[in-house]
């Protein structure tokens, strides 16, 4: 967990200046001194030639004027030459700044209606018609979402032509005759990629103020639901419409049932009369059940429970079957034509679509009857059922409120609980490869374990790195644009990562070098000796004989001079000097020696060419001075410090059983005396 936690703030700390740069909030010290823009022209646009209109808000309609004066002027001289195809060009330019203009013109959006005053009591009537604002009001929410998305789609793929045009420009010689032509392309798709970026500004502000309105209208019917007040001259009124609908019922199914019996008419128009009776139908049908159930709710004494939970059912039934109709119906009716009696038809579907949403209001309002009506057990159930669902809508709410935007996409709680889901399921896949590698050279010794834990560290780094791709491009990161990546990289290097990135950079190196490896026993310049455990995305760790684990960025490592001693051979010669006292026998200090070196478990045996010597290297000061030729094994080459102290140990019990003297330090004291003057020894 230490290790996400370091990645994940590594990979934080580089995206926090690309989020910066896309939210435009970079430290005044960081932003470009003012320069001052000069009116730019078709043949001879500069890269950042739009900047000249949105440099100076205030001043950006004088600009266009300007531009498009500018614009004009070439018309006569391409005239008289003839160009029609610049001419064509030059139109396609003009309309498109024209339409821009008008669209900065109208920025303001349109204001909604205002909302219906509350009241204290409300008819059936009019609680139907405050539910039927609430319905169209979110039909104007849904048409307005449509229409952003696709504007943000157009703008999307006019971009991409944007920058096609731009590079081709760009690619022009400036004396090029070719300039003029590929200008005006390139200012027609400039000003066309503004005004569809403009018109999805309308739309998102136009939809959110209608989603203010829904919101407004929703409160408003839910405080209106328990301010119903039925009278008698209504109910009575529903009395005889229900009468009439029954009446209906009968005579459209018998008329259904006639149509079915006989002979079928084919094409069109028999489907046509067919889909014209059961609409008739459905919609009696449907009043009737709306009738029926209104009637229960509203008389004294109410219904049981179970006899409106039944009519509700049904109802509700009915309701989804009528739905699944209404686009048979709809579709059917588009293919027939656009005539007087499609129009008529298409009219009496919108009709059954009111109906219908009507209906779903009146099911609410007689589930919260039955739920409040019901008692023990079940009715504890169902109000806790609905309480649970009233929390999970206010959490949902809450979740998908906006925190900030990245690149004009909200940031809600949603999707940083879904970054930091990805984030944290990438780092437990990214552990696997580890684990399946270190498993599979665990069974088979004669696997390099160096070249399996490279591997893995690649494929961890590669999969965390792809996953934090992945994460934050679902917030509405763009990563494609690979120029604000390296821009901003190096502004996050700027700010002070580049120890962090070199030494990210280093481990890179040491992973696929192979210089160093896992296992290796290093000395390092410092002074630091250790065998090498971990090689990670910022530093090494290195243990030491004493069991201490010093970490050590891998910078020091690239830089500074590394000893390996086990970098192509575990195998490592060592050297044990010794002296013993002149006089004796070479032979037996040989012997003395070699028996020492056998008695080490460091030595290296049963290997050709590297069995242990004893050299004789000079005559000292104080007695002949040798040296032990040891060859160690791989386990003793990592433990210096005691292969010294076991060699010098066994060399000096072995000359002690040898009879072997080592030499004490000696010094010869030489007195000499100055002869005495003349008459001094007599007169002494």
């Amino acid at each position: 967990m230490r290790r996400f936690c370091q990645f994940f703030v590594f990979i934080t700390s580089l995206s926090l200046p690309l989020i910066g740069q896309s939210a435009n909030v970079l430290p005044t010290a960081l932003k470009a001194p003012a320069v001052e823009y000069s009116l730019p022209h078709p043949s001879q646009l500069k890269a950042d030639w739009w900047e000249y209109f949105v440099h100076k808000p205030e001043q950006q309609s004088q600009r266009l004027e300007r531009f498009k004066e500018q614009l004009s002027s070439l018309r006569e001289p391409l005239i008289q030459t003839g160009d029609q195809h610049r001419l064509g060009l030059l139109d396609n330019a003009l309309a498109a700044l024209g339409f821009y203009r008008q669209l900065l013109q109208h920025s303001v959006p349109e204001a909604s209606p205002p909302l219906p005053e509350p009241r204290n009591r409300y008819s059936m009537a009019e609680l139907l018609a405050l539910h039927q604002l609430a319905v169209d009001s979110q039909q104007r929410l849904s048409n307005l979402k449509e229409q952003w998305q696709r504007i943000q789609s157009q703008e999307k793929n006019a971009r991409k032509k944007l920058e096609t045009d731009k590079a081709a420009y760009l690619s022009l010689e400036d004396e090029s005759s070719e300039r003029l032509s590929q200008g005006l392309m390139l200012v027609s798709a400039r000003f066309e990629v503004e005004s569809l970026a403009l018109r999805a500004l309308h739309l998102k502000q136009q939809f959110e103020v209608e989603q203010q309105r829904l919101q407004g209208l929703q409160k408003g019917l839910e405080a209106a639901l328990p301010n119903v007040v039925v009278g008698d001259d209504e109910q009575q009124n529903w009395q005889r419409q229900l009468q009439r609908w029954q009446q209906e019922e009968q005579q459209a199914r018998k008329q259904l049932q006639k149509l079915l019996t006989r002979p079928s008419q084919n094409g069109m128009q028999g489907e046509l009369a067919l889909a014209n009776v059961e609409m008739e139908l459905a919609a009696i049908e449907h009043r009737r059940l709306q009738t029926q159930l209104m009637l229960l709710y509203f008389q004294q004494p109410p219904a049981n429970v179970e006899t409106m939970a039944a009519l509700k059912d049904q109802l509700k039934e009915e309701n989804r079957k009528l739905g699944a109709e209404l686009v048979r119906w709809n579709t059917l009716l588009r293919q027939a034509g656009a005539d007087n009696q499609t129009l008529k038809r298409l009219e009496r579907l919108a009709a059954l679509e009111a109906s219908r949403m009507d209906a779903e209001l009146l099911i609410r309002m007689v589930e919260g009857w039955i739920t409040a009506e019901q008692q023990g057990f079940n009715g504890q159930l169902q109000r806790f059922w609905s309480g649970l669902k009233v929390a999970a809508a206010l959490v949902y709410a809450w979740f998908s409120a906006s925190l900030f935007s990245i690149n004009e996409t909200p940031v809600t709680p949603f999707g940083v609980l879904r970054v930091l889901l990805i984030l944290l399921l990438t780092w437990h896949l990214a552990k696997l490869p580890q684990r399946a590698l270190a498993r599979f050279w665990g069974h088979r010794p004669n696997v390099n374990q160096a070249s399996m834990y490279t591997l893995g560290k690649v494929l961890h780094h590669a999969i965390m790195l792809f996953g934090t791709f992945v994460a934050l491009s679902s917030l509405g990161l763009d990563l494609s644009n690979l120029a604000l990546v390296a821009s901003a990289l190096s502004i996050g290097i700027g700010f002070g990562l580049q120890a962090m990135v070199s030494n990210f950079i280093a481990g890179m190196i040491l992973l696929f070098e192979r210089s160093l490896k896992v296992g290796d026993y290093v000395e390092l310049e410092s002074g630091v000796t250790g065998e090498v455990k971990q090689i990670n995305i910022r530093s090494t760790v290195v243990t030491t004989n004493d069991n201490v684990d010093i970490v050590i960025p891998n910078s020091e490592f690239v830089n500074g001079r590394v000893t390996n001693w086990t970098m192509n051979d575990e195998q490592r010669r060592i050297l044990v000097p010794f002296r013993v006292a002149y006089g004796e026998d070479k032979e037996r200090v040989r012997q003395a020696g070699l028996e020492a070196a056998e008695a080490v478990s460091f030595t290296l045996r049963n290997h050709p060419g590297r069995h242990p010597q004893v050299w004789m290297t000079g005559f000292g000061e104080y007695g002949m001075e040798f040296k032990l030729i040891v060859w160690l094994t791989p386990e003793g080459v990592k433990r210096p410090g005691q292969v010294n102290a076991s060699y010098t140990w066994e060399l000096e019990s072995s000359l002690r059983r040898h009879g072997i003297r080592i030499p004490l330090p000696q010094r010869e004291l030489w007195l000499h005396r100055e002869p005495a003057a003349e008459g001094q020894e007599a007169a002494d």
